[in-house]
């Protein structure tokens, strides 16, 4: 591979340069759901896991350069799906783009994996300590872009898009798990995926499990008829994912397929979603970012340092 033609002597641009040629695109369903025309749902959103840019975001004092890096990465995953779609769009004015920071049912995870309790709000308070690192990770990216892609980016958080309605879609879908067996099965497996691959050697007990099974029963609303805010819809959601192999998260996006399908095509349960529409469902992508920068490149940026750490956290992970 040639590498000198990233090295531009300047190393974000490298960075950049190399990130965005190897992204790779991730259908989370098997066809594509037609979207409307109404130009009121063009919309796209970003939808940010803290999860995926923890190893970005390092206090340690002698990666001081970590910071700067997520906002390079962030940067790239704006620029890149903000430049996809507007030439799909043929630079539609009306075209909005999210960028949700997915940080309140977080608490979930924090309550599993680090032991901080959801009652006395610990386990919130973290989750939202994360989110506003990460909001202004992003804000600092959509800074850096040109004018002209940084007027269509608005920044959000879970509860600027969690209302009285939203709640009333996880309730369906909770109330589902008791009248289908197949969707409880479902269910089941994503939690313990999810848990494998963050506790290999964990006893996922029933407390964490009911956890973990609420961070999805909050997420799945969003997943199927999209994101709401004003008068914007979003059809399409884009996850940014940052990997060492475009067929590292394979198993895990499979199982979310399954449970996706199983809602998408469920009548009854759209129907007490709210959902009538196959119209109103959304498409949903990830976009495969790659971590292991080559060593060869590492060589020739002056940040390698940092990077290289990155590659060893890396080995054998895997996040949701």
């Amino acid at each position: 591979m040639d590498f000198d033609k990233y090295n531009t002597g300047d190393y974000q641009s490298t960075l950049v340069g190399y990130i965005s040629e190897h992204i790779v695109q991730i259908p989370w369903q098997h066809e594509h759901i037609s979207l409307s025309n109404d130009q009121n749902k063009l919309h796209y959103c970003l939808g940010i896991s803290p999860s995926q840019f923890q190893r970005l975001m390092s206090t340690r004092q002698d990666f001081s350069n970590a910071n700067e890096i997520a906002v390079l990465y962030a940067r790239t995953a704006l620029q890149y799906t903000l430049e996809q779609k507007m030439k799909r769009f043929h630079d539609n004015s009306q075209t909005m783009f999210i960028v949700l920071i997915v940080d309140a049912i977080q608490k979930y995870n924090f309550a599993v994996f680090h032991n901080k309790h959801i009652k006395t709000g610990v386990a919130l308070k973290y989750a939202l300590d994360e989110g506003t690192r990460l909001f202004k990770i992003f804000s600092e990216a959509r800074s850096q872009l040109p004018l002209k892609l940084a007027q269509r980016v608005i920044l959000l958080r879970w509860h600027d898009i969690h209302d009285a309605e939203y709640d009333k879609c996880v309730m369906a879908i909770r109330a589902h798990l008791f009248v289908s067996e197949k969707f409880h099965t479902l269910i089941n497996a994503v939690v313990q995926h999810y848990f494998d691959v963050r506790k290999p050697q964990g006893n996922l007990s029933e407390t964490k499990h009911e956890l973990l099974r609420e961070y999805v029963l909050y997420e799945l609303p969003s997943l199927i008829r999209g994101i709401n805010y004003n008068t914007y819809h979003c059809s399409v959601i884009i996850h940014p994912t940052l990997t060492s192999s475009i067929r590292k998260n394979d198993h895990q996006r499979n199982l979310m397929i399954h449970l996706l399908e199983y809602v998408r095509n469920s009548p009854i349960l759209l129907a007490e979603m709210g959902i009538n529409q196959s119209s109103n469902l959304c498409n949903i992508y990830d976009i495969d970012m790659p971590i292991d920068v080559p060593l060869t490149l590492l060589s020739t940026i002056s940040n390698s340092k940092y990077f290289f750490e990155l590659r060893e956290n890396s080995v054998g992970k895997e996040s949701f």
